[in-house]
């Protein structure tokens, strides 16, 4: 079971291009020994095994497109890989990619394309949730990317699941008001979780 036990240990996710990759500062720092610091950057870890990991978010390119160059993608990921700096490699899809043989099909050869790194996977459609899909992940070592999110239409529910080798929470918050109607991207993310949301 995932919990996020402190309201501190959030951070707001600070994205950096890397093309063809975004990395992103996470919540919580996983550290090389397996605890997690809520600070992050470069003292994170200092007495935990000195390293601090990150997620790099795979752009649109990877993840909606085949047609990506794979060695120019890998090779950005093996200088994190290398530096023992990769903590996941998140793909991440819109509510639109719904759970349809095609898509599932797309994703596992996606994953076979990424085996060698840590996998996790966004997806936002309610039609994911289904036991059968989420054991193939389990199978192809795919983590699952808990995430909370307004819940309008098909949108998936809130969950605790834990597959492949990352356990991983992403709050997108719950601003219904500027979800689909706002002056900037980011303002649908202006959101503050009171305490008893995070428990």
């Amino acid at each position: 079971m995932l919990r996020i036990l402190s309201y501190r240990s959030l951070v707001l996710a600070v994205a950096v291009a890397v093309a063809p990759f975004a990395l992103q500062a996470q919540a919580a720092t996983t550290c090389a020994d397996g605890t997690t610091s809520a600070a992050t950057g470069r003292g994170a870890c200092s007495g935990h095994g000195g390293v601090a990991k990150k997620t790099a978010k795979a752009s649109k390119s990877v993840s909606k497109s085949a047609k990506t160059d794979k060695a120019e993608a890998k090779a950005g990921l093996d200088v994190l890989a290398a530096k023992r700096r990769l903590g996941a490699l998140l793909l991440q899809f819109p509510i639109s990619f719904k759970s349809t043989e095609e898509n599932r099909e797309y994703l596992s050869r996606l994953a076979g394309r990424f085996s060698e790194y840590p996998l996790v996977v966004e997806i936002r459609h309610s039609s994911w949730d289904d036991p059968a899909v989420l054991g193939s992940f389990a199978r192809m070592g795919i983590g699952f990317c808990n995430i909370d999110q307004p819940l309008l239409g098909k949108a998936l529910a809130p969950s605790q699941i834990a597959l492949g080798r990352v356990g991983y929470v992403r709050l997108h918050g719950r601003n219904y008001q500027q979800w689909f109607e706002h002056d900037r991207p980011h303002d649908r993310y202006n959101y503050l979780y009171s305490l008893p949301e995070l428990e």
